[in-house]
């Protein structure tokens, strides 16, 4: 065999291992690019599950405040305009995560206003108003309340769990953690 037949082998050798090095690196650069997707939408979810979770306490405080009989001297009103100054909080902060959708409607409202509300964010407006309506002289209208507080906690914990899916993500986590274990082995 001659020198420039050698030289053309290495070289086509050459190129096929290179070929076979990018291939695996892209393979490895599109399951680093899946997991920090998934670590970002982690994140993401992380702080909707804690926003959730605070929500669902003031529900639950909503809820218990219609067992508080207001003639024995507690400070319910005060509790009561606490818990409806953190439900207006929460809506807000809620529209990080669930901004109105259909911006046609209301285009005279700032920006994050226009639209319609999402269907999350009107259980906490529906408590609000609830709360607005717990009675701070007297038992018994409070007691009918609280079912319709149950309710809404109800309907907020469906839609929440609606969004975050757990099953899903939990199906995703272990698609990705097997594919990174079968990435690992490769090597």
């Amino acid at each position: 065999m001659d020198l420039p037949s050698v030289i053309s082998m290495v070289a086509a050798f050459i190129s096929l291992i290179s070929a076979v090095i990018g291939t695996r690196n892209l393979r490895l650069a599109e399951k680093k690019f899946e997991m920090d997707a998934f670590k970002w939408q982690r994140d993401y979810f992380a702080d909707m599950s804690k926003w959730a979770d605070t929500c669902l306490d003031i529900l639950s405080d909503a809820t218990h405040l219609c067992d508080v009989d207001p003639s024995r001297g507690t400070d319910f009103h005060k509790t009561r305009l606490g818990l409806m100054s953190k439900v207006s909080a929460l809506i807000d902060r809620g529209r990080f995560f669930f901004p109105n959708y259909d911006a046609d409607h209301g285009k005279d409202k700032l920006p994050p206003f226009q639209g319609y509300r999402h269907e999350v964010l009107d259980t906490l407006v529906s408590t609000y108003r609830l709360l607005g309506q717990v009675s701070f002289s007297q038992h018994a209208p409070n007691r009918a309340l609280r079912d319709l507080f149950v309710e809404q906690k109800r309907l907020f914990t469906a839609h929440v769990q609606q969004v975050l899916d757990p099953r899903a993500r939990q199906g995703e986590y272990v698609k990705i953690l097997s594919s990174v274990s079968g990435a690992r082995e490769a090597r």
